[in-house]
């Protein structure tokens, strides 16, 4: 697994045993081995919980990946320095970097998904954050507690929130193959609003 860290106001805890850290000029890299996807998670959440701005790779077992991983990292850490808060992880970033070079023939097409934009249009009317807040619902895979605490909400805040979304969009986000389509939608809107297309 790899790890990499702006250089600037760093503080880098022993999240694993086996680690190699090395410095270049804007970035700090560390290389975590002997990692089982078994224990995977318990690493991401000792990640997280350092509160760094970062971004993280999936397992590999491939060494010969290693050095097109962390420019793909450092690639992400550069898009992503507007926000510059918490941990990205690589799959994240999967479906944006696949929708930011296809935008432009979606947008071409004429294809939209209309709930996203009736969401968008609730945020601007009622200074809401439901879209923000469904986003990173689906992107923590329907884990409610998990989102909340992405957003730094209360539990409850979130349940809140979700029923007030479910009830705008008059969908159920938490079927599988609805979920995938918001998804979708959402990481295009977001690479196109980056882009400067919408």
């Amino acid at each position: 697994m790899i790890v990499i860290f702006p250089k600037k106001d760093i503080k880098i805890s022993r999240v694993w045993t086996y680690l190699y850290i090395y410095e270049e000029a804007e970035y700090i890299t560390a290389i975590l081995y002997r990692i089982n996807e078994g224990r995977a998670g318990e690493i991401y959440n000792r990640i997280d919980n350092m509160k760094s701005a970062c971004c993280v790779s999936e397992v590999f077992g491939d060494l010969n990946v290693c050095r097109a991983k962390q420019d793909f990292l450092k690639h992400i850490m550069a898009i992503w320095r507007r926000e510059n808060t918490g941990m990205r992880r690589e799959k994240d970033w999967y479906m944006e970097g696949l929708f930011a070079y296809t935008s432009p023939l979606i947008k071409d097409a004429g294809l939209n998904d209309y709930s996203i934009s009736r969401l968008i249009e609730e945020d601007k009317k009622n200074n809401t954050e439901f879209y923000h807040t469904l986003k990173m619902y689906l992107l923590c895979e329907n884990n409610i507690t998990m989102a909340a605490e992405k957003l730094y909400i209360h539990r409850n805040t979130m349940v809140y929130r979700l029923k007030q979304i479910k009830s705008c969009l008059g969908l159920d986000f938490n079927d599988d193959n609805i979920s995938r389509g918001l998804l979708a939608f959402i990481m295009m809107y977001d690479a196109a609003e980056g882009q400067g297309n919408i």
